[in-house]
Formats: C-alpha cells, sequence, structure tokens
C-alpha cells in the first residue's frame, strides 16, 4: 500500500494561496501536464529566493550565471491555470534583477534532452521577450550527466551560480553535485522526491 502525504497548508512562509497567486495565467492551446503541489511549493521557493541571491551577490559581481538542470517544459497546469515552471521564474528573476543593476550580465542555461518537453521549452520564454540588456538565455539539448562537468570547466570559478536541479528519476551523481557545490560562489536547491510503500 502506498502512503501519500497530505496537501501542505504552509511550509516557512509559504502558504497554499501563494500556490495560486505566485505565477501568472497563461494561454496555450495545448494541454500542459500536471504539476503536483510538491512541485508547486518548490517552484514558489526558488521564486521568492532567487531575488535575494541576485540582490546579495549584485554588489561585487557584474556577471552571474544560472543553470536549470533539469528544464522541463516551462509551462504546467495547476488547480485549472497554466503557471509557469521553473526555466520562466528565472528567466523573469533575471529581467528584474538587470532592470535595476544596469551594465551587469546574466546567463541562464535551460537544460532539456526530452524532445517533446525541449519544443516546449523552446516556446515558452519567447513569451517573456524581449530579454532585455545583458541577458542570455540558451536551450540546450543535452544529457545532464554528461553536460554539466563539461560546463564547469569554461565557466569561470569566479563567476557566481546557481544551478537549480530537480530531476525526475535521473538525479546527477554525488561527484558531480560535489564537483557543482566545491565551486567558490556557487548555490543549489536540489530537490529530491521519492515514494515510500509500506
Amino acid at each position: 500500500m502506498k502512503v501519500r502525504c497530505p496537501p501542505v497548508a504552509r511550509v516557512g512562509s509559504l502558504s497554499v494561496k501563494d500556490t495560486k497567486t505566485a505565477a501568472d495565467a497563461i494561454q496555450d492551446e495545448d494541454g500542459p501536464q500536471h504539476l503536483k503541489q510538491v512541485s508547486r511549493i518548490k517552484d514558489i521557493i526558488l521564486q521568492k529566493y532567487l531575488p535575494s541571491w541576485e540582490r546579495i551577490l549584485v554588489s561585487r559581481h557584474r556577471r552571474l550565471c544560472h543553470f536549470d538542470c533539469y528544464a522541463g517544459p516551462g509551462v504546467y497546469e495547476f488547480e485549472g491555470q497554466k503557471v509557469h515552471g521553473t526555466p520562466i521564474i528565472a528567466v523573469r528573476a533575471a529581467q528584474e534583477h538587470l532592470a535595476k543593476a544596469k551594465g551587469h550580465r546574466m546567463t541562464v542555461i535551460l537544460v532539456e534532452k526530452h524532445e517533446k518537453q525541449r519544443a516546449s521549452l523552446q516556446k515558452e520564454p519567447k513569451r517573456v521577450r524581449p530579454y532585455g540588456e545583458g541577458l542570455q538565455v540558451h536551450v540546450a539539448a543535452k544529457y545532464v550527466k554528461e553536460f554539466v562537468p563539461k560546463l564547469l570547466e569554461p565557466v569561470p570559478r569566479l563567476v557566481p551560480a546557481f544551478f537549480m536541479v530537480d530531476p525526475y528519476g535521473h538525479p546527477l551523481t554525488v561527484p558531480i553535485l560535489n564537483d557543482v557545490l566545491n565551486r567558490p560562489r556557487t548555490e543549489a536547491l536540489i530537490n529530491l522526491m521519492y515514494a515510500r510503500s509500506i
């Protein structure tokens, strides 16, 4: 028998009301996949955290990098509405940051191997264009376990980086995560979910 967790009413300062209001509803002819409430809470944590991360680092660094290692389709259905996933949350946070930090730069790299997911992902960022000065957004059709180690080599170690790691059944290995976290000025939001049967 599988044991299901009851709906989460509040996590820290996040309420169920937050999950309904934190993202804008968007329109599309295709039906997006359903987003579970626990994943929606993860998205809101990211949405609340990124502006603070960017604001703290902007005083000493003119360039920031954001990597979404399992980007997904970029849009989901939640409680009857289409809501943005982590890629669009990251792009919007970068836009707001750069609008205030003139002359600064930010690179957002969205990694998604799955073809159908990537097709949606390539379409969704266009909805928030123009990106604005200083922002670059790239979608990478790569196998993340091979791509991330190669990615770490050319990225200067002094450039602050944020890694979003939200795997679905194929997590990064511990050695790769150690390489990520051993970089100076690097942070990661790692979401690991599992089901337990009794």
